[in-house]
């Protein structure tokens, strides 16, 4: 009997050369992963170029990028893998850690750029090789704040800002709900509210003192989010308060000591025994940044962008608009 391979249909449309693309993948290819999504090169068309898919353990399309360049796309098939198997967190803090593609993310909050203008702009940047440049942009398109496309009338590529994102301190559900509804906690309530108002008032203080002060915060706060030291903070006394002696037994010196430094840390004494809490959580929220639409229009009538790409935006933005409401449902 002939061994037949089982397969999966993929439809995607290939945004250089505009063309329905329909792929054979092998289920089998997955089984030799050892992380999701993972990267599928496919070549096509005359001229040869690329398209890059990520797909996940259904064999899904979770995300893509074209290249004209068929050199570039095996390159960035090899370096992306240090990407892919990244947490969001992870993604999020490459993109804060690194002094240039918080500038692309500037460059493009501005608006719609082609990429041999966003490249000639970066040329400016010290720390920026125009031949890493593939690999620069990566985690802004893994992480889907930035899209990327080629416009059809000029065949250049481009890209686009599609959401934005604050990481933003909340106060910690379980241990608020557990300090609220516990009669042993009854003393401390109050003064744990008031700690917790202060720190997220503080906290808001200091985002909304401009635009470097949210930048420094953003870092930060992805800096803690993954850290081990955090997650074994988080673990310990995630579910709510403990004994100080506890958590002291449990958590090694470098826990300890990013927890009081962040002040991450609730403090409390009841009856002569010393408690410890979550002061706080964070929460990364992304949004769509609506400002670019009167942006977008005064560029098109400025002729500094064309029809298409101010098109293209209009409709990137509506499709994530969709993506952020299924989300927050």
């Amino acid at each position: 009997m002939r061994n037949v391979t089982k397969t999966k249909k993929i439809m995607v449309r290939c945004s250089l050369c505009k063309r329905t693309l329909s792929l054979e993948i092998p289920v089998s290819i997955k089984e030799e992963k050892k992380y999701f999504p993972f990267e599928y090169l496919f070549v096509h068309g005359q001229p040869e170029h690329a398209i890059m898919l990520f797909l996940d353990a259904n064999l899904s399309v979770r995300d893509e990028i074209v290249y004209k360049d068929l050199l570039t796309a095996k390159k960035q098939a090899k370096e992306f893998s240090n990407f892919i198997h990244m947490t969001e967190y992870e993604t999020l803090a490459s993109i804060y850690n690194d002094p240039v593609r918080p500038e692309i993310l500037r460059i493009l909050s501005e608006g719609p750029i082609k990429s041999n203008d966003l490249i000639e702009t970066l040329e400016n940047h010290p720390e920026f090789d125009t031949n890493n440049f593939q690999l620069v942009i990566l985690p802004l398109i893994k992480t889907n704040l930035v899209k990327s496309r080629w416009l059809h009338e000029t065949f250049f590529e481009c890209y686009f800002l599609v959401k934005d994102l604050l990481i933003i301190k909340v106060a910690h559900k379980q241990t608020m709900e557990k300090i609220a509804n516990n009669p042993q906690f009854s003393l401390i309530k109050d003064s744990y509210l008031n700690n917790v108002n202060k720190i997220l008032q503080d906290f808001k203080d200091k985002v909304l003192a401009g635009q470097d002060q949210l930048q420094a915060e953003i870092q930060r706060g992805l800096q803690i989010l993954i850290s081990k030291e955090y997650k074994k903070v988080h673990s310990l006394i995630g579910d709510g308060p403990l004994s100080l002696r506890e958590v002291k037994n449990a958590l090694d010196k470098d826990s300890l000591e990013v927890s009081f430094n962040n002040e991450i840390f609730y403090n409390f004494n009841i009856n002569g025994e010393e408690y410890c809490s979550l002061a706080y959580d964070y929460k990364i929220q992304y949004f769509l940044p609506s400002y670019l639409m009167n942006k977008i229009a005064h560029s098109l009538r400025e002729k500094k962008i064309s029809l298409e790409m101010a098109n293209t935006h209009l409709d990137l933005l509506f499709e994530s608009e969709k993506e952020l409401k299924i989300i927050r449902k």
